[in-house]
């Protein structure tokens, strides 16, 4: 059945208008398909559903003045890329931007959360360098035209992708500097932009900028500094968080009810057997991996696990006082769960299994090696937060899936991704019984609207609810199976902008 929405249709090339209708059209097979039993409507609407971005993943860098971030060199040195690709022009976003939010509003999404590249707006990335006009000019118009088709804006900072300047100039986290130099450019965000946007994120996944880019070094900038080197990187980034959201708190929140928060990565860590040993090692990862960030922004300091199996730097009492409760929403990103077993001899220790005593994988295998679909990952972690950080209100910046092969489908099967809308409706029923059983869960992003270039992988991995197909000219978008349950069961029933 069509329905009718209001669109800029004659902006649109023809490619644009099959897909605009393509998704209005609801087909008998998704049409089949059921929604998730938990989620009735009174609990969907307690929570703003949106789709996620990053800057480097969409928005291209060879555009409107950006400089170089470190993904930019990274991906010239030969070998780093799989597929040998760069992000000069993802997605085109910079480009394409105004089709990309019409599609979001025919599919009913009302939040979009969206990273800043802080290369674009600071060029030079140094406390007191100049603002580029350019960079201001394309985040106004970006948001104008979010508003302008009733989308809420979320706002990450910090999602990877650091100023080769800075990288250069004093090894980027590994030094204070970053600190100043960051909440520099938060507050030049905050300015230029706070006046119309309220949800606000400091660093996306800490764990993973400071153990795969600045620990192992298998992400950009590439270099491996070891354990040390990763905890001072967390060290460095917990401070300049503190800092941001202190500023933010103090001369800006208070003008619009904004909300901050960081985006903390997890892994749900399920004991192998019913073993006290095997029960440590779950926990042992838990705090020893998502503790690492959350302990800090709530509790003000390192879990003592951390403390006595790292021995990072420590925190001023001044530091700790800033750094505890430093957010008005404890951020999450969740894909997946993995078997913890115990380490003999080491009481702190874990080996991590995707199988369980019987051999049986933990779920069905995505295209990343690293991820399996298993839906009841989010309901106890998100459990976990509400016992072990009283209850803070929750919100789920990034949650979704590859699969297998599907780079290499063609016509209509590229648009059938199964597993994509089974993991959905998994998730989301699961975070829906974590609601009923008391959860302040508010946001959910699913992860992500389009295709992107996806960092090492390069065009190799897909994890959008939109298809988008590389290889042809002006990189055409289809809509795909996912996108239309989404549509119908989830976007389309929620009207919660939530803040």
């Amino acid at each position: 059945m069509l329905k009718t929405v209001v669109i800029h249709w004659l902006d649109l090339g023809m490619a644009w208008k099959l897909a605009v209708l393509a998704v209005l059209l609801v087909t008998h097979a998704v049409a089949a398909l059921p929604g998730p039993p938990q989620c009735s409507a009174a609990t969907l609407n307690k929570v703003a559903f949106g789709v996620g971005s990053s800057a480097t993943q969409i928005g291209g860098a060879a555009a409107g003045g950006r400089s170089p971030s470190v993904w930019d060199k990274f991906a010239a040195e030969s070998g780093k890329i799989q597929d040998g690709s760069s992000p000069a022009t993802a997605t085109d976003f910079y480009n394409k931007y105004k089709q990309d939010i019409q599609l979001m509003k025919t599919l009913g999404v009302k939040n979009f959360r969206m990273s800043l590249s802080w290369s674009r707006l600071i060029p030079r990335g140094l406390k007191g360098s100049a603002v580029s006009e350019d960079g201001v000019r394309f985040y106004n118009n970006v948001i104008t035209e979010l508003k302008k088709n009733g989308i809420e804006p979320a706002i990450t900072l910090y999602h990877w992708d650091l100023p080769q300047v800075l990288q250069d100039k004093y090894q980027g986290f590994m030094d204070r500097q970053f600190v100043d130099d960051f909440v520099y450019y938060a507050k030049v965000a905050f300015e230029k932009f706070g006046g119309r946007v309220r949800k606000w994120t400091t660093f996306n996944e800490p764990w993973v900028i400071c153990n795969n880019q600045y620990g192992s070094g298998d992400f950009a900038p590439g270099i491996a500094f070891g354990d040390s080197g990763k905890y001072k990187c967390g060290h460095n980034l917990l401070l300049a968080h503190a800092y941001a959201v202190k500023l933010y708190r103090g001369s800006f929140q208070g003008k619009k009810g904004g909300k901050i928060g960081m985006a903390l990565w997890s892994e749900w860590s399920e004991p192998f057997t019913s073993s006290e040993g095997d029960k440590r090692a779950a926990q042992n990862k838990m705090t020893i991996d998502f503790g690492w960030f959350a302990d800090p922004i709530h509790f003000g300091d390192y879990p003592q696990q951390v403390k006595d199996r790292q021995s990072p730097p420590t925190f001023t009492d001044y530091e700790k006082s800033i750094l505890k409760k430093s957010y008005d929403y404890m951020g999450l990103t969740i894909y997946t769960a993995k078997y913890a077993k115990e380490v003999p001899g080491n009481p702190y220790g874990w080996w991590v299994s995707t199988t369980d005593v019987n051999g049986k994988a933990v779920g069905e295998q995505a295209e990343s090696y690293w991820l399996y679909n298993v839906p009841w990952s989010i309901n106890k972690m998100l459990n976990y937060m509400r016992d072990r950080y009283n209850n803070p209100y929750i919100w789920v910046l990034e949650n979704g899936i590859s699969e297998k092969g599907e780079v290499s489908r063609q016509g209509n099967a590229a648009l059938q991704d199964s597993l994509r809308v089974d993991y959905f409706k998994g998730y989301i029923e699961e975070a829906c019984k974590a609601i009923n059983n008391g959860v302040r869960l508010t946001h959910y992003f699913a992860w992500s609207l389009t295709d992107n270039w996806e960092w090492r992988e390069g065009f190799t991995t897909r994890f959008g609810i939109v298809r988008i197909d590389f290889d042809k000219p002006g990189l055409p978008r289809r809509i795909k199976d996912s996108a239309k349950w989404l549509s119908q069961y989830i976007f389309k029933v929620s009207h919660a902008k939530r803040v």
